[in-house]
């Protein structure tokens, strides 16, 4: 709950007022001036929720000097609730709510403290002339504390939802449904009645998320530096359901009134989101006569997650207004989330450098690193690679070292993987006393069967990779298909014998070897150039990028091909 009270005035809030809050954080609130109602019930409840909550106490530390002072020590104290003020309802006296199995009689309290409020039937928010008993607002608090069984939320939310797709058309336009959360993770009942929102027949819904870069946990260290991918990933897979049941508004290129659902990432350099609402817009009346149906607005802290519906104490208002000044101030309020929504969730995105890792995952929904690690050992050489086809830059950071013993294909390698976005580690011990031909050779192989490894079953990847890179004056292609079907064509165009230690011959041989044992149909070749090593360096980068497309997952279990296997 984040709910702010000075005197009759109160503030509704999805936001903890750090100090960013103020500065660089995008979230919404509500006041509410002069309503003494609301700001007894809210601080009634407040008190009723410290009853069954721990304190936090702090123990100064006793010192002598100004230097000698510390932090005081802090202890959470559970204490029954004895030393609350009661709340300001009928209560004969305070109950103490023991450690451990508190929930039942906390539950009984919530449930008393809703019935007597209820009984009371709050004071609309704002009278149509001065004291009459018209109403043009309601407020309505709904308390959601899913360890208490207490679910006011989760029974209004749906309500809200199927009002807007089941509401009928006016003069051919649809109502509008608009949600916004920082976090999105829809809680599931939520979800599958959006999936609905079938065109011809439904709303026009307006879905606002965070972008990863706006997410609160972009860049962080650790584990924690996932949470904007997973958050992501939540909003790719409902995304692709959406498409699925051709839910998506203007979905293959129907008419906009048609209805369905939009989704937008907000995004501002600088700027985190957390807004989290939802605005409920009926159509138009039919005539003069007709009363239009009301806005509806939720605001409060709820994300509109599993975890809002199961673990937290939430305390939302819905409002409900046939004013036309508020609903053109709701209305404004939402225009201004959408000014900085400009990304359209689509296909597209996802193909995008900064979304394709938060697509790229299993159809079981982890961020599974494609690993592996592979040993060769012959009487020529000795070699020890570990290869990871997805990296992060937080999580799972690019780690590459090679030592072949050949200076030049480290360096070649090195590239190779940078450029492909893998992690690479290989060491080998060859026969370099007599010549660099099994050392490059078997360094290829391994590559290869680590590749081929790590890569798994052939399906959920694009399959077909291009690349094109230049270096200086030199420019090459690289087309790969990991198709099961090895086969390499490499013309280089290669005139020195040797770069460094490594033998000019050697350097298609590489590609080639690479092939035969990963598995692919590769082409590599070099279409200008006159500096041997740039023509050579171009070609491995070109190839890192073509590995790179063709690797990437496409959210589907899907084996690439007509024949069904590869």
């Amino acid at each position: 709950m984040k709910i702010y009270g000075f005197d009759n005035d109160i503030v509704l809030s999805g936001a903890n007022l750090s100090r960013d809050y103020f500065t660089n954080r995008r979230d919404r609130y509500l006041l509410v001036e002069d309503h003494e109602d609301i700001a007894n019930y809210l601080h009634s409840l407040v008190q009723l929720v410290g009853q069954f909550s721990f304190k936090l106490e702090a123990r100064p530390v006793e010192v002598s000097t100004e230097a000698q002072r510390t932090s005081p020590d802090w202890k959470l104290i559970w204490d029954g609730g004895k030393d609350s003020t009661p709340p300001l309802v009928e209560q004969t006296e305070m109950q103490a709510y023991p450690e451990s199995g508190w929930t039942d009689a906390a539950s009984g309290a919530v449930e008393e403290f809703t019935r007597q409020w209820h009984s009371r039937s709050l004071v609309p928010a704002t009278e149509t002339s001065k004291g009459s008993k018209d109403v043009d607002t309601l407020l309505l608090p709904l308390l959601q504390m899913g360890p208490l069984k207490i679910r006011q939320e989760t029974r209004g939310i749906p309500q809200i939802i199927e009002l807007a797709l089941d509401a009928p058309r006016q003069e051919g336009r649809p109502p509008t449904l608009a949600l916004t959360s920082g976090y999105f993770s829809l809680y599931d009942p939520y979800k599958k009645l959006l999936l609905r929102a079938k065109a011809a027949q439904s709303a026009i819904v307006k879905i606002i998320c965070a972008a990863p870069e706006a997410n609160g946990f972009f860049q962080s260290k650790g584990v924690s530096g996932w949470i904007p991918e997973a958050y992501t990933w939540y909003e790719y897979r409902f995304w692709n359901a959406l498409r699925r049941s051709k839910g998506l508004w203007k979905q293959d290129g129907r008419d906009p009134d048609q209805g369905g659902v939009e989704i937008r990432e907000w995004k501002k350099d600088g700027w985190t989101y957390h807004a989290k609402g939802i605005w409920y817009y009926p159509p138009p009346a039919e005539g003069p006569e007709e009363t239009a149906a009301p806005t509806m607005v939720h605001v409060g802290s709820s994300n509109y997650g599993s975890r809002s519906a199961d673990l937290d104490l939430e305390c939302t208002f819905l409002i409900s207004t046939r004013s036309k000044e508020l609903s053109q101030r709701f209305k404004e309020e939402y225009a201004t989330l959408e000014k900085d929504a400009k990304d359209v969730v689509d296909e597209a995105l996802f193909q995008r450098p900064d979304h394709i890792q938060m697509a790229s995952t299993t159809s079981a929904g982890t961020f599974e690193a494609r690993s592996a690690t592979v040993s060769r050992v012959t009487n020529e050489t000795k070699i020890e690679v570990s290869l990871s086809l997805d990296t992060h830059p937080t999580f799972a950071p690019q780690t590459i070292n090679v030592k072949t013993g050949v200076g030049f294909l480290d360096h070649m390698l090195h590239a190779l993987a940078k450029h492909g976005g893998m992690s690479l580690t290989l060491a080998c011990h060859g026969d370099l006393y007599i010549d660099d031909h099994h050392t490059a050779e078997d360094c290829a192989l391994a590559l290869g069967a680590a590749f081929k490894k790590a890569l798994g079953p052939v399906k959920g990847i694009k399959r077909y990779g291009t690349g094109h890179a230049p270096l200086d004056e030199a420019l090459s292609r690289a087309v790969i298909d990991i198709s099961s079907r090895p086969y390499c064509v490499a013309e280089l165009g290669l005139k020195r014998e040797k770069i460094g230690d490594l033998s000019c011959e050697m350097i298609p041989h590489v590609f080639h070897s690479f092939a035969m044992e990963a598995g692919v149909t590769l082409h590599v070749d070099c279409l200008r150039g006159d500096n041997d090593h740039h023509r050579s360096e171009s070609a491995f980068k070109a190839l890192a990028l073509a590995i790179k497309e063709a690797i990437t997952r496409t959210g589907t279990d899907d084996v690439p091909s007509t024949k069904g296997v590869l």
